[in-house]
């Protein structure tokens, strides 16, 4: 089988200060580092799509110039699928070049455990969890382009054709973590972090935060749907769903009976996180549910403006807890819990709103992959349900006094 490498380092790196195919470690640009791995790993030539930056990347047969890079990840994959077409190649791997702790070992594991043949799809997991390298077949590549939109890329094709898919154990393979901010490079070499991460303030959002990605897709072409919202942030699905369905009991607003009914689904999905599923499951009449245009025009909005907020002071710290399939399976737990003691709560009391606070802070650290975020959450969750359960001892007692 001929597989072609593709390297994707378009983004502009806001946050880390830099394109992030300008940053060099241990001497070598992250982006030439990217094609090295590829080419050690089994592929026989290998394509990188630039955009913020148009810079020489030595080993890289083909340099594709994307100027459509601020639309997100999914464009820049189009633009290196389209540039592959008709070069004859059976498959192309394709690796992000902000991801410096992947090596060779990884992309030769899915080169060689992948079916043979243009009909190959295939991807690496650590963990339990997907991530990169994605081998991708050429008779996928129209396919997997009508997905990839906004900031996901071949994942939204990956999880729409389960059946298709060979899931690649790269466990002991290499680090898949990336890099958004110049301190976090410490992890594989000495550098001088210190001065370059005085030299590149952290904005608010950048393309690629969480908040700006729900704004862009607010923004986007094509239908509002549940389901819509799981493709989109496909790799934080079950994440962002609890935190959609766990905002309105979160607010210290009487909700009545809806907010049980949203509830008793974060109960659905958190037991989904249990289980150790990698792709989230919902019933087609939820995933074609339309969000209404007041959840669209104020709810999602609101929604956004929080989490920019936390974007400002939060950095990923502990990130393992968030990929590795144990620590999650608790995190669901953790959820489902909080989900059921909101649940059982009397509706219009308010009890279920502190429970739900914890359950919706929990989902955005999921989401920022942050464990100071997921402490705060815990803490506000268990107190929560202490205030339930004595209010609720109470009230049992008083009940009995009066009979």
């Amino acid at each position: 089988m001929t597989v072609a490498g593709l390297v994707l380092a378009a983004g502009a790196g806001r946050r880390f200060g830099q394109p992030k195919a300008t940053v060099e470690l241990d001497g070598e640009l992250l982006v030439v580092r990217a094609a090295r791995v590829l080419r050690d790993g089994g592929c026989q030539s290998v394509a990188v799509v630039l955009g913020a930056a148009v810079i020489d990347v030595p080993g890289a047969d083909l340099v594709v110039r994307h100027d459509g890079w601020a639309e997100g990840l999914g464009s820049s994959l189009r633009a290196g699928l389209e540039a592959l077409e008709g070069s004859g190649v059976d498959a192309v791997v394709v690796v992000l070049c902000d991801q410096p702790g992947l090596g060779a070992e990884a992309v030769a594991a899915v080169v060689d455990g992948a079916p043979d043949g243009p009909a190959a799809l295939a991807v690496a997991t650590f963990g339990g969890v997907r991530g990169h390298p994605v081998l991708v077949g050429a008779d996928h590549w129209a396919g997997v382009a009508a997905l990839a939109q906004g900031d996901v890329g071949a994942r939204a094709y990956l999880d729409r054709h389960p059946e298709l898919v060979t899931e690649i154990a790269c466990d002991g393979l290499g680090d898949p973590a990336d890099v958004d901010r110049p301190e976090q490079l410490a992890r594989w070499a000495r550098v001088d972090v210190a001065s370059a991460s005085a030299a590149a303030p952290i904005p608010p959002a950048e393309p690629g935060a969480f908040s700006e990605r729900l704004e862009r897709w607010l923004t986007s072409e094509g239908p509002k749907t549940i389901g819509n919202l799981g493709e989109v942030f496909a790799e934080k699905s079950f994440a962002v769903t609890i935190l959609f369905l766990m905002f309105v009991p979160a607010l210290p607003l009487p909700t009545g009976g809806i907010s049980h009914l949203f509830e008793a689904i974060t109960i659905v999905v958190a037991a989904q996180m249990v289980l150790g599923r990698s792709t989230l499951w919902l019933p087609e009449r939820w995933k074609r549910r339309e969000l209404g245009s007041a959840t669209l025009e104020k709810a999602v909005p609101f929604i956004a403006r929080r989490i920019r907020w936390f974007e400002r002071f939060s950095r990923p710290r502990a990130a393992w807890i968030f990929r590795d399939r144990l620590p999650r399976r608790f995190l669901g737990l953790l959820i489902l819990a909080l989900a059921l003691a909101a649940a059982l709560s009397p509706p219009f009391s308010g009890l279920d709103t502190i429970p739900s606070m914890g359950a919706v802070t929990i989902a955005l650290a999921i989401i920022l992959e942050d464990a100071v975020v997921l402490a705060i959450g815990t803490v506000i969750g268990a107190v929560g349900v202490a205030i339930s359960v004595a209010l609720g001892a109470a009230a049992a007692a008083a009940v009995r006094a009066i009979f």
